[in-house]
C-alpha cells in the first residue's frame, strides 16, 4: 500500500509519504506477524486530533489491518494481542472508552481519543480527507473512472461522489481519499483541476502542471 501511494506521489510529484503521530519507523502493510482479529469495539473507523492540532483518521479492520490517516498521509500497521497494535512500526496500545477508543503511542507516551464521529474534517463542506473543501461537484464528474500508472503500466481507478468524497483505488487493493468541490480535487493536500474530455475526466496539478486523464472503462 504505502508504495502504492508513493507511486502517486511520484506521478503527481508529490511528496512521500512520512512518519506522524505514530512515532518513527518504516510503515507496512497489515498482515505482519501476530496480526489477530481485534475485538468488536476496537473494530471500524475513528476520528481524532493529535497534540499538533492535525485529523486523524484510524481504521482497523475486523481482520486486524490498521491504517492511520494524518492529514493526508497513510501508515499502516496490524492489530495484535493484548490490545496492542504497531503503527509504522511503533507500538500503542489501544482502551475502549464507551463507543470509542484511545490510543496511546508507548515510545512517545503521547495518547490521543478517538471517537467513531467524525469531526469537521470529514465532511459536511469543510475541509475533507485530502486537506480541501468538498461538495458541489458537477454531474459529469461523478463515476468511477479508471487510468494507468505511467510508471508502472498498472492500473487505478478514481471515484468521485455527489458529497465530494473522493477515493482512489490502486490494483493491489489499496486506496487514498481525498476530495472535490467544483472542479477542485484534493489529495494528500495537493489541489487539481478537474476537466471534461470526451469518454473522461482529466486531473491536472494546480502547482506543476501534470496532468492524469481518466476513463469511463478500462483501457
Amino acid at each position: 500500500m504505502r508504495g502504492d501511494l508513493n507511486t502517486l506521489a511520484d506521478t503527481y510529484d508529490l511528496p512521500g509519504i512520512g512518519g506522524g503521530w505514530q512515532g518513527p519507523g518504516p510503515g507496512g502493510p497489515g498482515g505482519g506477524a501476530g496480526q489477530v482479529n481485534p475485538p468488536s469495539w476496537a473494530q471500524g473507523t475513528f476520528y481524532g486530533r493529535d497534540q499538533s492540532g492535525r485529523y486523524l483518521t484510524l481504521s482497523i479492520t475486523a481482520n486486524g489491518a490498521v491504517t492511520l490517516n494524518t492529514g493526508g498521509q497513510m501508515s499502516t500497521g496490524s492489530y495484535l494481542r493484548s490490545d496492542n497494535m504497531t503503527i509504522n512500526g511503533v507500538m500503542h496500545r489501544a482502551v475502549r472508552q464507551g463507543n470509542n477508543i484511545v490510543v496511546t503511542n508507548m515510545a512517545a507516551g503521547e495518547s490521543v481519543n478517538f471517537s467513531r464521529t467524525g469531526g469537521p474534517a470529514w465532511g459536511g463542506g469543510q475541509p475533507g480527507w485530502g486537506g480541501g473543501q468538498q461538495g458541489n461537484v458537477p454531474s459529469w464528474a461523478l463515476g468511477t473512472w479508471y487510468g494507468t500508472n505511467p510508471q508502472t503500466g498498472g492500473g487505478w481507478a478514481l471515484t468521485i461522489n455527489n458529497n465530494g468524497t473522493v477515493v482512489y483505488s490502486f490494483d493491489s487493493g489499496a486506496t487514498q481519499q481525498g476530495s472535490i468541490y467544483g472542479d477542485r480535487l484534493t489529495i494528500l493536500g495537493v489541489e487539481y483541476r478537474v476537466t471534461r474530455i470526451s469518454n473522461g475526466i482529466r486531473t491536472t496539478n494546480v502547482d506543476n502542471g501534470s496532468r492524469l486523464d481518466f476513463y469511463n472503462r478500462r483501457r
